[in-house]
């Protein structure tokens, strides 16, 4: 029953990280002025492969121990090392590749 009881906190933990991660950058490229209309698509279509592809620590973000970003001065998008251009621009070709499948 405990190992049933860690394993379950385990996975709650990481969807409580996969959510305050998307909200946050969804909230932060908001900040920085993304356009609406991109930003309602990424809210929609959120891709943790794509954020992870575009950020210096590339599957290790995960890893990241997030509660030194409150610690910091940082922005969020800076904490998680992101390319931006890269990440709107891999968001927007995914935008495209939905929009000719449909």
């Amino acid at each position: 029953m405990k190992k049933t009881n860690k394993i379950m906190k385990a996975q709650e933990h990481l969807v409580l990280k996969d959510y305050f991660i998307a909200k946050t950058t969804i909230e932060t490229l908001e900040i920085i002025g993304v356009r609406k209309k991109i930003l309602k698509f990424i809210s929609k279509n959120f891709d943790f492969e794509i954020l992870e592809s575009c950020s210096a620590y590339g599957s290790n973000l995960y890893k990241l121990n997030l509660l030194e970003f409150f610690n910091q001065e940082k922005c969020f998008l800076c904490f998680i090392k992101l390319d931006v251009n890269e990440y709107l621009e891999r968001m927007l070709i995914c935008k495209d590749e939905l929009k000719q499948v449909a």
